[in-house]
């Protein structure tokens, strides 16, 4: 009697310590691998995405060629550059209004084209500390992160022996700065998410030999 005791103690112990393994395939496991992943990587803010060929480098400070009636390749009208001066300083001035930039206006030497008018933009002390990189124009505005796995498929092997699952699950920001403001969302569609409902994504996750590997799809807003 005393054996049978000793033997469903044990049964159960390993059962649980299954259970509880980083290898396991359920949920905690998967948020924990997805949220690994979203910490390893920012809430993009780029500015300079929409310039293009406008913009005289990919570092601060940086200047933005003011496009005039006539310029560009087939002649802008007045309503063309209006929308494309909209669009090219728009998301800059956004992040002047959050104390990221400074701006003033001068001559700009484009990457591409001649020097002409424009706006020169400046870090701030503040815009420093919040560059995930010295190079480049993009700013961190947080992380996301796993509100709740609500489903994945059972673990099977892929064409590479390895087993993976297909986790969904929904996604809120987290550590979002307090210059991400409704100006800030308004230039940078991207940023909606922060102060929305939760979004729903799709990850695949991998079986290694310390847990799980998240690589994770498209990320859709609601």
């Amino acid at each position: 009697m005393r054996f049978l005791s000793a033997f469903v103690t044990v049964a159960v112990a390993l059962f649980l310590a299954g259970c509880n393994s980083s290898t396991s395939a359920n949920k905690s496991n998967f948020a924990k691998a997805i949220n690994a992943k979203f910490a390893s990587e920012c809430i993009v803010v780029n500015p300079g995405a929409n310039a293009g060929a406008a913009l005289s480098g990919n570092q601060y400070p940086v200047g933005v060629k003011e496009e005039k009636p006539g310029s560009g390749a087939f002649g802008f009208t007045q309503a063309q550059v209006d929308k494309q001066n909209a669009a090219d300083f728009g998301p800059f001035d956004a992040l002047v209004k959050a104390g990221l930039l400074t701006v003033t206006t001068g001559k700009v030497k484009p990457m591409f084209g001649p020097e002409s008018a424009g706006k020169i933009y400046s870090l701030t002390t503040e815009g420093e500390t919040a560059q995930p990189s010295k190079d480049g124009l993009s700013f961190c505005a947080g992380h996301w992160h796993v509100k709740e796995v609500t489903d994945f498929t059972a673990p099977s092997k892929g064409f590479n022996g390895a087993t993976f699952s297909t986790v969904q699950f929904t996604y809120t920001a987290s550590d979002v700065p307090s210059w991400v403001s409704a100006a800030v969302d308004a230039g940078f569609p991207n940023l909606k998410q922060t102060n929305g409902s939760p979004g729903k994504a799709k990850a695949d996750v991998t079986q290694t030999d310390n847990g799980w590997s998240a690589v994770i799809g498209t990320l859709n807003p609601q």
